[in-house]
Order: structure tokens, then C-alpha cells, then sequence
């Protein structure tokens, strides 16, 4: 249905994977943490707060974390990922038109890696 509606618009569908190691997804979902008033995310992995478990910029309020990004959860989410969405990816790579990303640097890095894909297929 994407490529037939892709086919009417008359565009071209890029898939893009942003390809993270497990364990490192793992870490980044279960070590998140926010701010409830300015939404200042930390990770006690990667971006800790300077006081464990208080907003930098608010230090009288303690941190979020959501219900859901606790181990099994997460585990389950990862599962549900590879059984749904890892035919997709060989559907698109056997298409030629998947497009992967290392999604292990910084934002910013990978944010200019898909903005150049997508400018360099128009």
C-alpha cells in the first residue's frame, strides 16, 4: 500500500535504519529519565544529572522514569522489533533501497547522515 500510494504521489520511499547494538538500546531505554517541568532528559548511563536523580535546572524536583522502560518491558519492545519490523528491513535491503545509519554517534551527526540521504535521492 506505501508503494502504491508512493506511485500516486509520485515519490520514491527511502527506508532509513538507524542501526544501535542491543545492549546499547537497551541502556538508552532503560536509563532514561526527565525533568516533569522542562522536560530536560537525562540518562544515568550516558547523561547523568549532576545530582543523582534531580533536574539540573530544578534541583527541587526529582527526576521520571517511565513505568515502561524497565528491563522486561524493554526486552519485550526489542522482541516485538525484530519479529515486526526485521522482515521489513530485508524487504527494503533486497529493494535497494535501504539506507543504514549509524545510530551510535551523536545526534547531530546522524541527523546530517539522513538530511544528505534524503537531499542526495531528489
Amino acid at each position: 500500500m506505501l508503494e502504491k500510494l508512493a506511485v500516486e504521489q509520485q515519490k520514491r520511499i527511502q527506508a532509513i535504519l538507524l542501526d544501535v547494538p542491543r545492549e546499547l538500546l537497551e541502556k538508552r531505554m532503560t536509563g532514561r529519565r526527565h525533568c516533569p517541568v522542562c522536560g530536560e532528559i537525562y540518562n544515568i548511563y550516558f547523561r547523568p544529572a549532576k545530582i543523582d536523580n534531580v533536574c539540573d535546572l530544578h534541583p527541587e524536583i526529582p527526576l521520571n522514569h517511565r513505568a515502561d522502560d524497565n528491563p522486561e518491558t524493554v526486552q519485550a519492545r526489542l522482541a516485538t522489533y525484530e519479529e515486526q519490523t526485521r522482515p521489513l528491513l530485508e524487504y527494503y535491503q533486497a529493494a535497494k533501497i535501504l539506507h543504514v545509519v549509524d545510530g551510535t554517534r551523536e545526534p547531530e551527526a546522524i541527523y546530517r547522515d539522513i538530511e544528505n540521504m534524503i537531499a542526495s535521492e531528489r
